[in-house]
């Protein structure tokens, strides 16, 4: 099977539910909503997942040179070369935690996973309603599949958003390092977090 570029699977994809339904409101439905979101979600899956693979491999490559400058080290202190050695498992260690709280607070996996979901549900009601199959496969009508197809997207996006404001981007209180509780009450300042 070759590897067919995302915006190349969509225009196909495109192209056939734009044969089937031609109304210039369809199309522009299909184009403005359904294909560019999909794109979208395309193009974020990969970035967050390459961005998550490289943030998981330095702690990975830390962990594996880490015992071995440690145990360098061990030998005897050789002056420069200890230095040396003690400086880069410093760095390492350094670059391990910084790596490992950067997962924790842009949350890069559970970001992967809510955009690739949002993908894969486009893609499949595209399919689906192509193909006349799935929650379309009883549909009298293409107009009533249509319909039905921008419910079930809008329902789509909207369970992504609902997520993406629940686990990736939170509002909390703006906090001030000597207060330990704050209430919202009396503090007007709030600031979100991604």
């Amino acid at each position: 099977m070759e590897h067919v570029p995302h915006r190349q699977r969509v225009a196909r994809a495109l192209a056939l539910l734009e044969q089937q339904y031609s109304e210039q409101e369809q199309r522009a439905y299909l184009r403005l909503r359904w294909a560019e979101t999909l794109i979208r979600a395309y193009r974020h899956q990969r970035r967050s997942r390459n961005r998550y693979v490289v943030a998981r491999m330095l702690p990975i490559a830390g962990g594996t040179l880490l015992p071995v400058l440690v145990a360098g080290q061990m030998r005897g202190p050789d002056g420069i070369q200890h230095d040396v050695l003690s400086g880069l498992a410093i760095g390492i260690s350094l670059l391990v935690a910084l790596s490992t709280g950067l997962i924790e607070i842009t949350k890069l996996d559970y970001r992967w996973r809510l955009y690739q979901r949002l993908r894969y549900d486009l893609e499949h009601l595209g399919w689906f309603l192509s193909q006349r199959r799935g929650p379309y496969a009883q549909v009298q009508n293409s107009n009533e599949a249509f319909s039905r197809f921008i419910e079930d997207v809008e329902e789509v996006i909207e369970r992504f958003n609902s997520n993406y404001l629940a686990h990736i981007a939170t509002v909390e209180p703006a906090r001030s390092q000597s207060s330990a509780h704050i209430d919202p009450s009396e503090h007007a300042s709030y600031q979100v977090k991604l």
